[in-house]
């Protein structure tokens, strides 16, 4: 039985979390879901941040997400994307953990090492608990 909040609850929730935006940083091994351990690929430029448009309601496993409001640049990643194993939301004031996604994977052709991807956007989910 899956369980969670409503999906305004959550849309409100990724509204609140996101409000000063986030740092997105980029993993070779996954974080655990408390932020620690883990690989990150730290780009040449530092983890860019980004501003969120509203939340709006999720398909399938998502109840909500809330979308990038415009690309992102990963100024000199060291790794190939299809290193990356991971995509993370952290607040651009303090650090903390927003969200992980670990089971992220590169859209279309990916990247090489030492390239600067622009991600058209990105999303950050709020799925059920199983």
């Amino acid at each position: 039985m899956s369980s969670g909040p409503s999906p305004q609850a959550a849309k409100d929730a990724l509204d609140m979390w996101l409000a000063g935006g986030a740092t997105i940083r980029l993993w070779t091994v996954a974080p655990d879901f408390d932020g620690t351990g883990g690989t990150e690929a730290v780009p040449a430029g530092g983890a860019p941040t980004s501003s969120f448009q509203p939340a709006v309601s999720g398909t399938g496993a998502q109840i909500a997400k809330a979308t990038s409001s415009g690309a992102v640049t990963f100024p000199g990643v060291p790794v190939a994307s299809t290193d990356v194993v991971a995509l993370s939301f952290h607040d651009p004031s303090d650090g903390h953990l927003i969200v992980v996604d670990r089971a992220w994977t590169a859209p279309g052709a990916g990247w090489s090492a030492g390239a600067s991807p622009q991600l058209a956007s990105v999303s950050v989910p709020f799925v059920q608990v199983s």
